[in-house]
């Protein structure tokens, strides 16, 4: 018995420990901002996501099946707070970029994004694009 409650207890911990290695790589890993979704009743919810830069424009990528997800496919017009600067933007999906910044966040995030890679399939993820809000 005492075997069995030792294997259970290597096995939580090897779990606490391999949670907190995917905390540690996708909070310090590289750049992370903030970005405020919004629900149908204008409720913000906070997000902090990497993010890369192509051709002038930033881009995220994230699960379709992700509540933030949701939230800009529902209210595209989100707030993206990168280095303390807050500003809005137009979060428009677009498949046709997901390997491209795939790459990008590979080569950004390096060891941290292939840490991500072992806990999610990063390639079912699909690229966010920001265009900037014009007032």
């Amino acid at each position: 018995m005492r075997f069995v409650i030792n294997v259970v207890l290597l096995l939580l911990a090897g779990c606490g420990l391999a949670v907190g290695a995917m905390f540690l790589a996708s909070e310090l890993g590289g750049e992370v901002v903030g970005l405020r979704s919004f629900d149908a009743e204008g409720r913000g919810y906070d997000t902090r996501l990497w993010i890369v830069d192509h051709e002038n424009r930033g881009y995220l990528r994230g699960s379709p099946d992700s509540g933030w997800y949701a939230r800009i496919e529902a209210a595209p017009q989100v707030e993206l707070d990168r280095a303390g600067q807050t500003q809005s933007f137009q979060a428009i999906p677009s498949e046709s970029m997901s390997e491209r910044v795939n790459q990008l966040m590979a080569q950004k995030y390096g060891v941290a994004n292939q840490m991500l890679g072992l806990a999610a399939d990063v390639d079912e993820n699909t690229a966010i694009r920001l265009e900037p809000i014009r007032d």
